[in-house]
């Protein structure tokens, strides 16, 4: 068993303190909680990342269907997700594969510790807003993010090669990171 006490985060290579505690009462656990979620989603479990993945939702969702009818979980995947990409009609990108726990949607989508974009994922996320449409009879969200939806499937059409198949090298096939330049206080 660990016990800390007196805890200061600084920034390399600034020195700026970005979190200080005594760690002296229990209020200070909220500082170190998941936060609350402004919208229903599905978690990737209590294991491993906790991050609620657009991808695992693909067979996951479909049970949820079935069984318990919850698709306001499904629709809380699909919105978080949405409301963090950055693809629109005049700017074609990729779509996020999914959104962290107590994410402010109201933080620039790019003020996160990490975003991970990639095809597969971009596309996950269509088929999943599919199954939903499907399974709901709900367009509502189709048509909200369609600028996303086009902005997505434009940056895709960059990728089909000459026998018509979306065509990624390891770079873009795999998971993209994107660590911002520098976190500040104001984006932890």
């Amino acid at each position: 068993m660990c016990r800390f006490r007196n805890v200061v985060v600084t920034s390399v290579p600034s020195g700026s303190i970005l979190y200080s505690s005594s760690l002296s009462n229990n209020a200070v656990l909220a500082d170190f909680g998941v936060g609350w979620n402004q919208i229903p989603f599905i978690f990737d479990g209590a294991k491993r990342d906790r991050y609620a993945w657009t991808a695992d939702i693909i067979t996951g969702g479909l049970s949820l269907y079935y069984s318990t009818a919850g698709s306001e979980f499904i629709r809380g995947n699909i919105e978080a997700s949405m409301l963090r990409s950055l693809a629109r009609f005049e700017n074609p990108g990729l779509l996020p594969g999914g959104v962290p726990p107590g994410r402010a949607f109201e933080r620039n989508p790019k003020d996160t510790m990490f975003n991970i974009l990639n095809p597969s994922y971009s596309m996950y996320l269509i088929m999943v807003m599919f199954d939903h449409w499907l399974y709901t009879g709900e367009d509502d969200l189709i048509f909200r993010y369609w600028d996303r939806i086009v902005g997505c499937l434009a940056y895709i059409e960059e990728l089909v090669n000459e026998d018509g198949l979306i065509y990624t090298t390891a770079k873009d096939g795999e998971p993209i990171i994107i660590l911002p330049n520098s976190i500040t206080a104001n984006s932890i």
